[in-house]
């Protein structure tokens, strides 16, 4: 599984490689493996600055120390995208014009993941990639932020936002996340779809600080007006 991960991610950086050798004329045999790790820290970073997200991802689920090389790397992303409602978990990662995803499926299984310190635990429920989008099985409510905590390390992100879609997620879940979350690196949260109550919509503008962006997609009173 660790082998399968780990060939996907360097088939795309072949050339960069190769710029890490000395001898650059050096043929490298087809079928004896790259030892990424073996690499020092400089020409570690120029070969992971070819990849993609997805990409980075797979390889830290390959290892603890490959994950910690590249948290140490952070790779530059333009935004970050986190969608959560009661069966799904998928992040959107951004870089320039170029979106990939990771899908978490939420399901009743007796292996559930908690909680979650390195992302190498995540290897044995990899399911395969489809075009841009990772698969990856089971989550429980537990892990979310565990999982966030993993993910957002690896990367150097300006633009972070939660959506909760409020038609698949009980208010005191979503309120239940969105109180952890406020305390972590995020810079906005909008909440899609169904209505939000008067009580509601004016407890959610009491929490959220005005340096965070809020967005409201879902129906809201119309004569709603916030006391302050």
């Amino acid at each position: 599984m660790v082998w399968r991960i780990v060939k996907s991610s360097l088939q795309n950086i072949h050339k960069a490689i190769r710029m890490c050798f000395w001898n650059i004329d050096t043929i490298i045999p087809k079928h004896k493996p790259f030892l990424i790790l073996k690499l020092p820290l400089v020409p570690f970073k120029l070969v992971t600055e070819f990849m993609d997200s997805n990409e980075i991802i797979k390889l830290s689920m390959c290892s603890h120390r490959l994950e910690s090389f590249l948290r140490i790397s952070k790779y530059k992303l333009k935004k970050l995208n986190v969608h959560l409602s009661d069966k799904r978990l998928q992040y959107d990662l951004t870089q320039s014009n170029i979106c990939s995803s990771i899908f978490f499926r939420k399901g009743k299984s007796e292996k559930q993941l908690e909680p979650v310190s390195k992302m190498q635990q995540l290897c044995e429920r990899y399911n395969g990639e489809d075009n841009t989008i990772l698969n990856i099985d089971y989550f429980s409510s537990n892990t979310v932020l565990d999982l966030f905590k993993c993910i957002s390390a690896l990367f150097s992100c300006p633009s972070v936002r939660w959506n909760f879609y409020l038609d698949q997620l009980n208010t005191e879940t979503m309120m239940h996340y969105l109180n952890l979350l406020l305390a972590e690196k995020c810079t906005g949260f909008s909440f899609m779809r169904c209505s939000l109550s008067t009580p509601l919509l004016t407890e959610l503008m009491d929490k959220i600080p005005v340096s965070k962006r809020l967005e409201i997609g879902s129906d809201i009173p119309i004569h709603f007006k916030h006391p302050n």
